[in-house]
């Protein structure tokens, strides 16, 4: 499946498989768009990473176990405002996010080996929120400030 982009005014609507140059594609398809709206290099670094962590979360734990040409995921980028609001869903079926509480940054004494992706997005965005469901995946919902 290749990837499978709609944009609307300032809304995305996307279906991604996991290839590494559909990944490329997304990205650089959302960084020109927030480059042509005037967003600054920092926010712009803030949403890459924040929606490459979710975008690589979904593929890795949404889909454990599951074919390569098997992961999709549907993403939605929409702008509102001051604010890029961005959704990440898997249709995997299994409860991979646990609620906990976020650690400060500064709190890792050393370098983890996995797992600091929540806590950056957490940490670069204005809200994170992970929903988990058995029937449908897991959905990641994250808004940025773009100011």
């Amino acid at each position: 499946m290749a990837i499978n982009i709609n944009k609307q005014n300032n809304k995305f609507n996307i279906r991604i498989s996991e290839n590494i140059n559909d990944i490329r594609i997304l990205r650089n398809t959302i960084e020109a768009w927030l480059e042509e709206t005037h967003v600054d290099e920092f926010k712009i670094m803030c949403v890459n990473i924040c929606l490459m962590e979710a975008v690589y979360n979904g593929f890795t734990h949404g889909y454990k176990g599951i074919s390569k040409d098997k992961k999709i995921l549907d993403i939605t980028l929409e702008k509102s405002g001051s604010d890029l609001k961005m959704s990440i869903q898997d249709h995997g079926k299994k409860e991979w996010f646990k609620s906990y509480t976020f650690p400060p940054v500064q709190e890792y004494t050393s370098p983890p080996t996995h797992g600091i992706g929540l806590v950056l997005i957490k940490h670069l965005s204005k809200s994170l929120k992970v929903i988990n469901s058995l029937q449908t995946g897991t959905k990641v919902q994250i808004v940025v400030s773009l100011k």
